[in-house]
C-alpha cells in the first residue's frame, strides 16, 4: 500500500491553498474501511484549492491498485436501503425523461447492483450496465436478467464508437484518477449531439458551506471537489455544451443517514437519536439534500 501526491487536473500544478486539514491519524488507518459501501470509516486527506485555477482536490490520494482492490468489496444494505435506493434511480430516470426522447441505447457507468439499469429498461430503453465489481455485477444479473451487465473498469472497457444516446455516471467521476481520460473514454461511445449526465459532489454547495470540515462528502476515497464552475471547464475541454447544473436529492433511510454523518461529526446529538431509533422507526426513510448535483451536458457536432 502507498499514498501518492495529486496535482492539479487543469494546470499540473502542486501548489495550492490549505482548505481543510487531514484527518488526525488517516495516514495511519486501515484504508479497507474507508473503501466499504456502508462508510463505517470517515475522514479524508488535506484538501486543497489549486492558487492557480481553484479546482479543489485532496492532496493525496490510495494508490490505484489497492483502490481497485477495494472496490470488490461487498455492500450489505437491507431492504429499507434498497427501497430507498430505489426511490432515488426512479427520480433521476423521471428527470432524464423530461430531457430527452425514451427509448434510446443507454450505458449506466458505475452501475453497482443494477438498480437504475433495470429501472431505465422497465423504461423502454436499451440500457447497458458497467462496473468494476464481480460481486455488485452478479446482483445485477440476479435483479434484471435480461439485462446486459459488464463487469471492467471505465480506462479498459470497450464498446462500438457512438453507440449510446445516453450516458449516465453517478457517484463516480470524484473517484477516479484522470477525470479527462475518462470522460474521452464516454465522449468516444456516445452519439454526437447525446447526453452526460452525472451526479457528483458540489465543493460550493449550500451543504458544504454550512459544514465545512463535516461535510459528509469529504471523503479519503474522493479525489476530485468540482463546483460548477469547474465541472464546466472539463466539459467544454471534452466538446460538451453543458445544458444545466441542478441539486439533486437522494432517498436515505434515517439509520443510513446517521451511519453517514456520526463519523464525519455532523450534528452528533441529532443524529445519534436517529441511529439509535428502534427497528421499524429507523427503517423509515426520506429525502435528502447532501451538496451533489446533477450535470447534464451534450456532445457538440463536429
Amino acid at each position: 500500500m502507498s499514498i501518492e501526491n495529486t496535482s492539479c487536473l487543469f494546470c499540473g500544478e502542486s501548489e495550492s491553498v490549505l482548505l481543510y486539514p487531514e484527518t488526525p491519524g488517516i495516514q495511519e488507518l486501515d484504508p479497507q474501511p474507508f473503501y466499504q459501501p456502508n462508510h463505517p470509516a470517515s475522514g479524508h486527506f488535506a484538501i486543497t484549492r489549486c492558487k492557480k485555477c481553484g479546482l479543489v482536490r485532496s492532496s493525496q490520494r490510495d494508490d490505484a491498485a489497492l483502490r481497485t482492490q477495494l472496490s470488490q468489496q461487498q455492500e450489505e444494505n437491507n431492504q429499507a436501503d434498497i427501497r430507498a435506493w430505489k426511490s432515488t434511480y426512479q427520480q433521476r430516470a423521471k428527470l432524464l425523461s423530461r430531457k430527452t426522447i425514451p427509448g434510446g441505447a443507454l450505458l449506466d457507468i458505475n452501475c453497482g447492483t443494477g438498480l437504475f439499469t433495470a429501472e431505465m429498461m422497465r423504461k423502454g430503453w436499451q440500457a447497458v450496465g458497467i462496473d468494476s465489481s464481480d460481486w455488485a455485477a452478479s446482483q445485477a444479473r440476479e435483479l434484471a436478467p435480461w439485462a446486459q451487465f459488464f463487469v471492467s473498469p471505465v480506462e479498459t472497457a470497450i464498446f462500438p464508437a457512438s453507440s449510446f444516446d445516453v450516458i449516465t455516471f453517478w457517484d463516480g467521476l470524484e473517484h477516479v484518477d484522470n477525470p479527462k481520460k475518462i470522460l474521452e473514454r464516454l465522449t468516444s461511445w456516445l452519439e454526437p449531439g447525446g447526453l452526460l449526465l452525472m451526479v457528483l459532489p458540489d465543493i460550493t454547495s449550500l451543504q458544504s458551506r454550512l459544514m465545512g470540515p463535516r461535510w459528509p462528502s469529504l471523503l479519503r476515497q474522493h479525489i476530485w471537489y468540482f463546483s460548477p464552475v469547474t465541472i464546466k471547464r472539463l466539459l467544454d475541454e471534452q466538446g460538451y455544451e453543458l445544458v444545466s447544473i441542478q441539486p439533486v436529492r437522494s432517498r436515505f433511510t434515517f439509520k443510513k443517514v446517521a451511519q453517514r454523518l456520526i463519523p464525519s461529526g455532523g450534528w452528533p446529538g441529532l443524529i445519534g437519536n436517529l441511529y439509535n431509533l428502534p427497528g421499524p422507526l429507523g427503517n423509515l426513510s426520506s429525502w435528502f439534500s447532501t451538496g451533489e448535483m446533477l450535470v447534464t451536458a451534450r456532445l457538440k457536432f463536429l
